[in-house]
C-alpha cells in the first residue's frame, strides 16, 4: 500500500462477515506454540492474496463476545511481526492496532497484512507436532492463498498459481524491470550517453528458472508450458516480443525498439470512424 494511503483498519469492523480478505478469529492464544502457527498460515494467504485483516476476538459470524478474551488484550505488533519472522519466508510486515467496534464496550485487536511483495510468502518451518507426529497449524515449504469459504488452504493448481505470480511480477514496476531481466542479477549497463540501464526481455524458460529461484513452484506435467499458458493470459500486463522474450506491456524496451502503443482517445481518426 502506497505510503500516503492510510491503512483502513475500519473496513474489516465494519465487515459483516468473513471474506477473502478479511479473516475473524475468536480466540487465538499467542503465547501457545499451536496458535502462533495459525496465525502465521492465516498472514501467508492473505499476504499472498494481496491484502487482508485478520480481526482477533471476532466470531466467524461476526459477532463478538461480552468481554474480550485474556489472550487478545496483550497482543502487539511486535508479537505479531515475530510470529511472523519465525515461520514465514519472506516476512510480511504486519500492523496492529486496537480497535473499537461500535456497540462493544472494549477494543480488540485488528491485524493489517500487506500484500507480497516479488516474491511469494512461503512458510518455512513447520508448527508443532501433534501426539502422532504430524505438524498443526502449518507446514513448512507450503504456498498458502485465500479460498471460497473464506478458508486459507495451500495452492494446489496452475490456475490458483497465476493470481499469486501476476501479484509478485507486477508488484513493483520498477522491480519488474529486473525481474523480467533475470529477477536477481544486475542490469547491463548502456553507454555513459543514456542515463538509464538497460533490462532485456526473458524467455519462458529464462522466466521459469527465476520464478522456481525465488520459491514459486508451478506444477504440471511441463511447467514452462504452464507458465507461458499464464502469461498469455496476463495479456493486459505482459507482451510478448518476438525474438526477445516477455516485457511489461506498457514499458518502452530499449533493446527490441518497442514502444507501447498509446492509448486510443475519441478524436483518435480510428475512433472517428468507428463512431461514424
Amino acid at each position: 500500500m502506497p505510503d500516503d494511503l492510510p491503512i483502513d483498519f475500519g473496513k474489516a469492523l465494519q465487515s459483516p462477515t468473513e471474506g477473502l480478505d478479511v479473516e475473524f478469529k475468536r480466540s487465538l492464544p499467542l503465547l501457545d506454540n499451536i496458535g502462533k502457527a495459525k496465525l502465521a498460515k492465516e498472514i501467508c494467504a492473505l499476504a499472498n492474496h494481496g491484502v487482508g485483516w485478520i480481526v482477533l476476538g471476532r466470531e466467524d459470524d461476526g459477532s463478538y463476545s461480552h468481554a474480550a478474551a485474556a489472550e487478545m488484550v496483550d497482543v502487539d505488533q511486535d508479537q505479531v511481526n515475530q510470529i511472523a519472522a519465525s515461520y514465514l519466508q519472506p516476512s510480511p510486515h504486519c500492523t496492529v492496532r486496537k480497535q473499537q467496534p461500535e456497540r462493544v464496550d472494549f477494543e480488540v485487536p485488528v491485524i493489517w497484512v500487506p500484500p507480497c511483495g516479488m516474491a511469494p510468502v512461503c512458510a518455512k518451518k513447520n508448527g508443532p507436532d501433534d501426539d502422532r507426529g504430524r505438524p498443526q497449524g502449518i507446514i513448512k515449504g507450503t504456498h498458502y492463498i485465500r479460498k471460497a469459504g473464506p478458508v486459507s488452504a495451500p495452492i494446489e493448481s496452475p490456475d490458483e498459481w497465476q493470481d499469486v505470480i501476476r501479484r509478485c511480477v507486477l508488484s513493483d514496476k520498477a522491480s519488474l524491470l529486473g525481474a523480467l531481466s533475470t529477477m536477481i542479477e544486475q542490469p547491463r549497463p548502456v553507454p555513459e550517453a543514456e542515463e538509464q540501464s538497460v533490462f532485456e526481455p526473458m524467455s519462458r524458460d529464462d522466466l521459469h528458472e527465476a520464478l522456481v529461484a525465488r520459491g514459486v513452484i508451478i506444477h504440471g506435467g511441463n511447467p514452462a508450458v504452464v507458465l507461458q499458458t499464464m502469461l498469455w493470459r496476463m495479456g493486459q500486463e505482459i507482451t510478448h516480443i518476438k525474438s526477445f522474450g516477455y516485457w511489461p506491456k506498457d514499458m518502452p524496451c530499449a533493446v527490441s525498439g518497442y514502444r507501447p502503443l498509446p492509448p486510443l482517445t475519441d478524436d483518435d481518426p480510428i475512433v472517428k470512424d468507428l463512431l461514424a
